[in-house]
């Protein structure tokens, strides 16, 4: 049976064993395999914002055993979507629910989580206190101010769609928003210890990409609202995807049953964002006035 060897960060300095870095208030934990030379360049990468990451071991979804896999084969995705997970894509869930619970265990308040492919979007170093993002350290630890209004704010962006803002801020200045009418990516969030359990409670996080489970409010709307860092601040790198989708297997056998319910998931979770955004940015407003 493989072994995970995820469970405990690797700090890179002696004194790394407080979470809290010069200037930050929380831990920026970045998903990384243990590779020696990338994790030096992700460490220079944001040593140059006053961050030293923790290093969380990525899973590999290759090396997982079969019962191991068993959560995600056996969590109904068949009545969803037309083909399976992907091993990658089991291990890269793996890897962010390892964070989520170490924020449990540890007591930690909130966190960033970084994939190893995220990077800081040009015009957010902090050496300029007036520039745009007022500097990323500052952005983050406005979030962190924040935490208890808060469950995860998703700090980049792929669809670059339409931002309703729900924190009173208006453009160019930096906030709170919701995209119409989703979005989608995991390489870089804020996330609160109470997110953190709740996601981690419900069964359906095997059964769907975890860049597309963090994403789905209308599932979860009164118990978890996830919104958006805007302008962003970070930005993946262009290196390709570890994931794959191109060659993913369809499930074989799936019977007439099996291709109504997914023909009636996907119209009920298009009509359900349609009919609930409106309700969902009011109650984001409400609560971020509280």
């Amino acid at each position: 049976m493989a072994s995970r060897q995820d469970s405990t960060p690797d700090r890179n300095s002696p004194d790394s064993n407080s979470p809290d870095q010069p200037g930050l208030s929380i831990p920026v934990y970045v998903i990384c395999f243990p590779d020696p030379d990338q994790r030096e360049a992700i460490t220079e990468r944001y040593a140059a914002f006053g961050i030293t990451p923790l290093f969380m071991d990525a899973v590999s979804g290759a090396a997982m055993s079969d019962q191991e896999r068993q959560a995600f084969t056996r969590s109904g995705r068949e009545y969803r979507y037309d083909g399976p997970i992907r091993d990658g894509a089991m291990g890269c869930s793996l890897s962010h629910q390892a964070i989520w619970r170490e924020m449990l265990d540890d007591d930690i308040p909130a966190a960033v989580v970084l994939e190893d492919d995220a990077r800081p979007i040009s015009g957010t170093d902090p050496s300029p206190a007036t520039g745009l993002h007022r500097g990323l350290i500052p952005r983050l630890n406005d979030l962190a101010a924040m935490a208890g209004k808060l469950d995860v704010v998703f700090l980049s962006e792929r669809f670059n769609r339409p931002m309703v803002r729900v924190d009173g801020t208006t453009p160019p200045a930096p906030g709170l928003a919701q995209p119409r009418f989703s979005d989608m990516g995991a390489e870089s969030y804020f996330i609160t210890q109470k997110a953190a359990a709740y996601l981690l409670s419900r069964p359906d996080r095997f059964g769907v990409e975890i860049d597309l489970y963090l994403h789905h409010w209308w599932r979860h709307d009164r118990h978890y609202h996830p919104l958006h860092h805007t302008p962003p601040l970070f930005e993946e790198d262009g290196r390709p995807t570890q994931i794959g989708y191109d060659d993913t297997p369809r499930y074989a056998g799936s019977g007439l049953h099996h291709r109504a319910a997914r023909r009636f998931h996907r119209i009920r979770d298009s009509l359900m964002k349609r009919v609930m955004f409106n309700g969902y940015i009011r109650r984001a407003k409400q609560r971020l006035q509280e």
